[in-house]
């Protein structure tokens, strides 16, 4: 859950919280790399899907060739995860050109989560079912604006519950009252105006979503409202997102990184 808060907490903090969740290095105990063609049914990288399958293709991708954006295409190697991403129906959709860019990890710089995402469609996998055995994360944009929650998922795998709901009219609301017209409205990291600020302010609340869909932030800590950072760690698995006002001008924290124990924390079978 994400609650939008003005509070704003000390850079110091960032750099304890982030390194308080450090790696733990531990014997290398991985399968040795997969070359396909295959007929295997392991599942070596351990995302839910045979090493045939990843060789093979899945529904409309196909398995990588040297060159390819690792996010086009699928390898048994390194895991992979489907995500639909369903627009509102109830009016017209504000998710914008590239609503996946921060959990691909394209969007604002970002540190990328380890797991290569593929979007497809609801049609292309009826009841988020990829396979015979594992599941599309799914997210569901809804323009109501009765709360000021702005995102909401349930904690676990693709293969858990669904509910993945991101609210982007409360998003649109919301960075619309703190940059009234004539007040510059921006990012910590430079992005400027307020279209802008929306499409990315709607990308980390995606990530961040769709990232409790894959077990991230193991950690449940009741003091920030769940599997989440504190708010002011500046991190996609924050509480929530936090602006401040000062110089006439309006600056919105929206991470577009994951902490160190985020990408070794991402678990895709239940």
């Amino acid at each position: 859950m994400k609650i939008i808060t003005t509070k704003l907490f000390a850079l110091a903090l960032a750099i304890t919280v982030v390194a308080g969740g450090a790696l733990l290095l531990l014997p290398d105990i991985s399968h040795a790399a997969v070359s396909c063609p295959s007929t295997s049914l392991n599942d070596t990288d351990g995302d839910g899907f045979t090493d045939a399958q990843e060789c093979n293709g899945i529904l409309s991708v196909s398995h990588c060739d040297v060159g390819v954006d690792r996010n086009s295409c699928l390898d048994p190697n390194s895991k992979d995860v489907f995500v639909i991403v369903v627009p509102a129906t109830t009016g017209p959709s504000l998710l914008g050109p590239d609503p996946l860019a921060i959990l691909k990890g394209t969007g604002i710089n970002g540190t990328k989560l380890g797991v290569s995402i593929h979007q497809i469609t609801d049609a292309q996998a009826p009841n988020r079912l990829v396979t015979l055995t594992q599941h599309a994360v799914r997210i569901t944009e809804n323009l109501d604006t009765t709360d000021v929650v702005t995102g909401i998922c349930n904690q676990g795998t693709p293969n858990g519950l669904d509910g993945c709901v991101v609210y982007t009219q409360r998003i649109v609301n919301f960075v619309n009252s703190k940059c009234p017209a004539g007040v510059p409205c921006l990012t910590s990291s430079g992005t400027s105006g307020v279209a802008a600020v929306i499409s990315t302010f709607i990308q980390n609340t995606i990530a961040h979503e769709a990232s409790h869909s894959m077990g991230v932030t193991a950690t449940y800590n009741s003091r920030y409202g769940g599997n989440h950072y504190q708010t002011g760690t500046n991190v996609v698995m924050d509480q929530s997102v936090y602006y401040t006002t000062k110089g006439g001008k309006t600056t919105f924290f929206i991470p577009g990184v994951y902490a160190l124990a985020d990408p070794p924390a991402v678990k895709l079978l239940q």
